[in-house]
């Protein structure tokens, strides 16, 4: 059976020849790039380059060598590396990962509320800068905004920009989104032809000549993105006490989204099978807001959103959502969601029999193949077998699972580990049950 023929049948809660697999589809199911290096050591791979599509998390892409090692069933149409569209116009430049290794990082930068996975590349416009801190971790630059730091000892980058902290009135929120591109910030970013042909030409070359699932993340953030404009204490402190803020801020987002959803949508909908949406939600012991406060201010905006794809294609919609968001799912599911990602079953009240016995047959289960919290970084190679033999029991019956780490691979994770959980996912993965 073919990927592309397997990944919709557990998206239609069937059951195909085996579970399907994914590892670099989505920026939640991928592998961060040190872990990534120390995988290709162990696997005496010596050949390609690391290529570091996402400076803030550090995350790698996968090169075919893995992807096909894995027998992985899904890739994001945003590649750059084969199997990718071969005319590239993403541009790329030296640097070296925390422990010295070699990479490619993108010269452009894109904050993750920018709703485009390909990276164009205009001459002398918006190049990033790395450079070196005081205390000899990194700063990564926007023109002259200090945008994010790796302090030392880390390995990713944490925001220290919020360009919305100071915000107190909607007249603000307001100035801030007019016009339809801010050069300083590139946002907010409205989709044009260039993008619209860009990711069009990517997804039918796909789409033609790879057999893959093929999965194009649109990002739509309301949460993450308040989180990110305005700074994640101010945001959740203004959902209690400034709600009427919070909700202008949305319908503002929910406008740039609605521009730029249709331009990508009428590009890719005849290529792709699956729309990655993201909107971080939970915590480790429960929501981030109450949900009831989650079903009056992100659900209508979400469904307005959700909505629209779902009127206007056949497309699958994909939501990224971490933490406990087990008294969210309900609502989630009346937004328009049809799988969930990353099925954190590390977190309270998410543990996969009650998830499965209850949301099974509305919500496909896009991960929680494996804790990446508590047993892929300690474990020993056979217990990590066991844990996935397990998860695999209990989320594959009657379809609605795509195996999927519970988000990324970390750094540091054995690599030992990485090649048993998907050596493990293919052996006990398969149909029937």
């Amino acid at each position: 059976m073919r990927s592309r023929e397997r990944v919709l049948l557990a998206l239609e809660h069937k059951e195909p020849d085996r579970v399907p697999i994914d590892l670099g589809g989505t920026r939640a199911t991928t592998i961060m790039a040190l872990a990534y290096a120390d995988l290709k050591r162990y696997l005496g791979l010596t050949s390609g380059e690391i290529r570091v599509y996402d400076i803030n998390c550090q995350l790698a892409e996968p090169e075919k060598e893995i992807l096909e090692l894995f027998s992985v069933d899904v890739i994001d149409i945003g590649r750059s590396l084969p199997p990718a569209y071969p005319e590239q116009d993403i541009c790329w430049i030296d640097w070296k990962l925390p422990d010295g290794t070699p990479c490619k990082v993108l010269s452009e930068f894109y904050q993750s509320i920018v709703p485009v996975t390909v990276i164009p590349c205009p001459p002398g416009k918006g190049k990033i800068k790395l450079e070196k801190s005081n205390d000899n971790g990194w700063i990564l630059k926007w023109g002259e905004i200090v945008w994010a730091k790796m302090y030392k000892g880390n390995t990713y980058f944490t925001d220290v920009y919020h360009p919305l902290e100071k915000a107190e009135s909607k007249k603000e929120i307001d100035e801030f989104f007019e016009g339809a591109y801010n050069e300083k910030l590139r946002y907010p970013y409205i989709l044009g032809k260039e993008d619209y042909e860009s990711l069009r030409k990517r997804a039918k070359y796909l789409y033609e000549h790879t057999d893959y699932a093929l999965v194009g993340s649109f990002g739509g953030n309301f949460i993450e993105s308040g989180e990110f404009l305005m700074g994640y204490p101010k945001f959740l402190l203004y959902v209690v006490k400034r709600k009427d803020l919070i909700e202008h801020l949305f319908e503002k987002l929910l406008d740039l989204y609605m521009k730029n959803i249709k331009t990508w949508l009428d590009a890719v909908k005849d290529y792709i099978q699956v729309i990655v949406f993201s909107d971080d939600a939970g915590t480790q012991t429960g929501p981030q807001m109450p949900p009831k406060t989650f079903r009056e201010l992100w659900v209508p905006f979400a469904k307005e959103l959700y909505g629209y794809v779902k009127r206007s294609s056949n497309l699958y919609i994909l939501l990224h959502c971490c933490g406990s968001i087990y008294h969210l799912l309900e609502d989630i599911i009346d937004a328009g969601v049809d799988a969930i990602n990353p099925v954190q079953i590390s977190a309270r009240f998410m543990e996969p029999e009650k998830l499965k016995k209850e949301f099974g047959e509305e919500l496909t289960f896009w991960g929680g193949g494996i804790d990446t919290q508590r047993v892929l970084p300690f474990a020993d190679p056979d217990k990590v077998k066991e844990e996935v033999k397990k998860n695999i029991s209990i989320f594959a019956p009657n379809g609605g699972f795509v195996f999927a780490t519970v988000h990324n691979i970390t750094a540091g994770v054995p690599p030992e580990n990485v090649i048993a959980v998907f050596e493990a996912a293919k052996k006990y993965g398969v149909y029937p049950r």
